[in-house]
């Protein structure tokens, strides 16, 4: 994981010479771990002034004998994230624990989480038919609850992508911010690789994972798509209460597997610009 909280007494904290040390390593499972670098951050810094609490950016101060900082065409950095600890902050943890240990990916601080949304999968079932529309499609994760079983089992390319567009149906409220509110909608992913087998269709399972502050979130699992489309009925739709304004949102890409699941991609959104009361397409 990369979320920590440190325990120091106000002597240890301030006698420090150095104050917070990162070190970054290169992990190798058979020798010794390589230190690649190294950021330190002085207290001052850690509790007080315009960095207390936000992401911020350090450069590395590279740790290897034969490293030529001349040669590099951007220098090696670090983003890290530091601020004094809150009660809301030691329940997290303490719940992110714990939810780990069962296997579960999503957790916010009020002990509830929102995990990626599993569905079973029969290969013996066919996934396109022929029609006098052309080819229709199985819609995945399936059909809408809320109309009849025939008008969204299946349906052609055109219908998925102009269904998919349509308002969420169903919002998952998350976080413990009380400054606003954030809607974040998963539309679609085009052009995966494939993690999986590709024996009888067995291809990429979908999901994302999206990150902000102090919530988790993930979206339903997309079976054997690589350009899987989340349909306005499904798990896809959050709601995250603000706490700061500047924070970012983190939303990584997974193939989901019962036993450990594959990252494919991440992308980082900087909301600080988004004006109120407006939508946003980002691709």
């Amino acid at each position: 994981g990369s979320i920590f909280i440190l325990s120091a007494t106000s002597k240890d904290f301030f006698h420090a010479s150095a104050g917070l040390t990162f070190m970054v390593k290169d992990h190798d499972t058979v020798g010794r771990n390589e230190i690649l670098g190294k950021v330190s951050i002085p207290q001052k810094e850690l509790l007080e002034g315009k960095k207390a609490g936000e992401r911020v950016e350090y450069e590395l101060q590279v740790m290897l004998p034969n490293y030529n900082a001349k040669k590099a065409v951007y220098p090696p950095k670090l983003n890290v994230r530091v601020r004094p600890a809150t009660k809301e902050d030691f329940k997290f943890v303490k719940t992110l624990f714990a939810v780990k240990s069962k296997k579960t990916l999503g957790v916010y601080a009020d002990a509830a989480f929102v995990a990626p949304k599993a569905h079973t999968v029969n290969r013996l079932k066919r996934e396109t038919k022929k029609s006098d529309q052309g080819p229709l499609h199985r819609v995945k994760p399936g059909p809408d609850p809320d109309r009849e079983e025939d008008l969204s089992k299946w349906m052609t390319d055109k219908q998925i992508k102009e269904e998919h567009l349509k308002p969420s149906t169903r919002w998952i409220e998350t976080g413990s911010g009380k400054l606003g509110r954030l809607y974040m909608e998963i539309l679609r992913c085009d052009d995966l690789p494939n993690l999986d087998t590709g024996m009888m269709g067995d291809t990429t399972d979908a999901f994302c994972s999206i990150i902000y502050e102090d919530a988790i979130a993930n979206t339903d699992v997309i079976n054997d798509e690589t350009s899987p489309r989340w349909m306005p009925w499904s798990q896809r739709a959050f709601l995250f209460q603000i706490q700061h304004p500047s924070s970012q949102i983190l939303v990584g890409v997974f193939d989901y597997d019962s036993m450990r699941n594959d990252p494919i991609g991440r992308a980082s959104i900087d909301i600080t610009n988004f004006a109120s009361n407006t939508d946003y397409i980002l691709t």
